[in-house]
């Protein structure tokens, strides 16, 4: 392994200071996670959990912003896609397809209607395009209904279990 310099300190102050954890600095340096702990210690760098936590709500606003715009996108190639069959379904455009022509060539052509072949795939892709904007904006929402599922249940649980004790003192009962 090469000698420690001055770029190698540089360099992990500046990726402290972005907030990566001490494996993840090792990783990006590619040194042992030993060595860089050694030289954080001398630099006077530390690795609590407040950083720690602080760089993770960063990494999933940053995943959220991204998984939005990604959302954003497939909504505008959607909505392209829907107006494209819709200017065919009402006569304002034409739909390319691929037909074969003698010896089986193919050429595009452009027709008036939309053949069931390219309608059934172009739905389909529709259809595809539709879960992924889902899955893209509700990731977090699933995760919300089962806390909150699951926070309901332990406050039933609790009372229930309250009521019991009430009722067992209220008749003598010392089960």
């Amino acid at each position: 392994m090469a000698a420690w310099t001055d770029e190698d300190s540089r360099r992990l102050r500046e990726l402290h200071e972005q907030g990566l954890s001490l494996r993840a600095i090792a990783e990006r340096m590619d040194r042992p996670k030993v060595t860089i702990g050694r030289w954080a210690k001398k630099l006077e760098l530390t690795f609590g959990t407040e950083r720690t936590a602080e760089a993770t709500a960063v990494k999933v606003l940053n995943a959220r912003e991204r998984r939005a715009e990604a959302a954003e996108r497939e909504l505008e190639l959607l909505e392209f896609e829907q107006k494209r069959a819709l200017d065919v379904h009402h006569k304002r455009g034409e739909w390319m397809t691929l037909r074969r022509g003698e010896g089986g060539a193919e050429y595009v052509t452009g027709l008036d209607f939309i053949p069931a072949r390219d309608l059934r795939e172009h739905a389909n892709a529709r259809a595809s395009m539709a879960v992924n904007i889902d899955k893209l904006t509700d990731h977090t929402t699933e995760h919300d209904d089962a806390k909150s599922m699951l926070g309901q249940l332990e406050a039933k649980l609790i009372a229930a279990v309250q009521d019991e004790i009430e009722e067992a003192g209220e008749s003598g009962d010392s089960r």
